[in-house]
């Protein structure tokens, strides 16, 4: 699939103080140290194969540790610790959090400390209030943007008060969205349902109308993914319709990266993400050895329990053989502000890990994790500090920052 080109070799910087020399192999590939492979290919983009070991451990280095240095939420009781439903959590210039509760369609702003500071918004339809589900996410510098069941974006400043109000026609549903370095905002649009598989479509914009309303510029479609392994279960009666993706199969997906660029997994069985642009050049191939983890025979019988519903019917037609008896490589995936990725991968015993690839695809190794990693979904990386939300075996929900240790 991928040609190798590349006319010359060179010495490579892999990593402060880690450099990894370089010799040639007989199709022109260049071929690293410790079984590192580095292609160009006939785009010019380059593919980056690692073995299963990371930097970290082939040179003996240590490697980095992620450390709790702030928990904000508590189980019971009063106050704007208490959250009852945490859907995002953004940290601002000051370094303050701030942290939507979407059951109480509030935006609460805490102090780098976790001090309580202010709440934002409440629960209406009026100017400056959430009415819905509502999510917030980064505006442009000096900005947070909310958005609601109505259709609309809210902009407020870090002081917390009410900019101005944008309102949207288009069906929205709190997706991806990504303020591109030349200061346009990147915004996804679905229509249909997700259910009559949904299309989505993209454009780059930063006017407005004089109704407020944000204005299409570029169009752009997303990369194209295949889901092979949903299932559409129907209620017998038909009342009912709920979809479903086969438990341990593969899922492709991609993410928007800090610079407008997407990216994807989309193929299956391998533990490979590309890095595209929005005009769908391909620019980088990160790719790992690995070794797939089995599926143990309890929670492959365990999860096939979960996943059929009796009383319904199945399209297309499952049977228990459609269930993979090997993990995926890895799951959820997300792209820091310099670009490095990290990656949740599959370990054995049920554990996951935490990957991380440099900014240029090479596999530095697993991040030591806090005990409850698997319990958290970061939102946001910004410097030294990962910021998301948590939830404990009582389900409760809280808002988390990680120091990111590089020793």
């Amino acid at each position: 699939m991928f040609g190798k080109t590349l006319s010359s070799c060179r010495l490579l910087l892999l990593a402060p103080a880690a450099l990894l020399v370089a010799s040639c192999s007989s199709d022109g590939g260049a071929v690293m140290a410790e079984g590192v492979v580095v292609d160009t290919l006939a785009n010019g983009a380059v593919h980056v194969t690692t073995p299963a070991e990371g930097l970290w451990e082939l040179t003996d280095a240590q490697p980095w540790r992620l450390v709790e240095d702030l928990r904000i939420g508590q189980v019971d009781g009063e106050g704007p610790e208490v959250f009852g439903s945490v859907r995002n959590v953004i940290p601002d210039s000051l370094g303050r959090i701030w942290v939507m509760d979407s059951q109480a369609h509030e935006l609460r702003v805490f102090d780098p400390e976790g001090a309580f500071v202010q709440t934002v918004g409440g629960m209406g339809e009026g100017p400056g209030e959430f009415i819905g589900n509502s999510c917030a996410f980064p505006g442009p510098p000096g900005e947070i943007w909310v958005e609601d069941a109505r259709r609309r974006w809210q902009r407020f400043d870090l002081e917390g008060d009410l900019i101005e109000s944008h309102p949207v026609t288009n069906n929205l549903g709190c997706g991806n969205r990504q303020w591109t370095p030349d200061g346009r905002f990147l915004v996804v649009l679905t229509e249909g349902s997700m259910m009559d598989g949904t299309r989505q479509t993209f454009f780059l914009s930063n006017t407005f109308s004089e109704e407020g309303e944000l204005v299409p510029g570029d169009t752009i479609s997303p990369p194209e993914l295949t889901f092979e392994h949903d299932i559409l279960w129907t209620e017998t009666d038909g009342i009912r319709r709920i979809g479903s993706s086969i438990p341990f199969a593969h899922r492709p997906r991609w993410v928007l990266g800090p610079s407008g660029d997407f990216f994807v997994a989309d193929e299956p069985g391998a533990y490979k993400i590309r890095r595209q642009s929005l005009a769908g050049d391909t620019l980088l191939v990160m790719e790992r050895s690995f070794v797939p983890v089995p599926v143990s025979e309890d929670e492959r019988a365990e999860a096939i329990d979960a996943f059929v519903l009796e009383g319904f019917t199945a399209e297309p037609s499952f049977s228990e053989g459609d269930v993979p008896t090997v993990h995926p490589p890895f799951d959820r995936f997300f792209i820091d502000g310099d670009g490095t990725v990290w990656v949740n991968s599959q370990r054995e015993n049920g554990e996951t890990a935490l990957d991380v690839f440099s900014a240029d695809g090479h596999y530095l190794g697993s991040a030591q994790v806090p005990d409850d990693f698997d319990r958290m979904w970061i939102h946001h990386v910004k410097g030294d500090h990962m910021y998301g939300r948590a939830t404990d075996d009582l389900d409760v929900s809280y808002a988390v920052r990680l120091f990111i240790e590089r020793p």
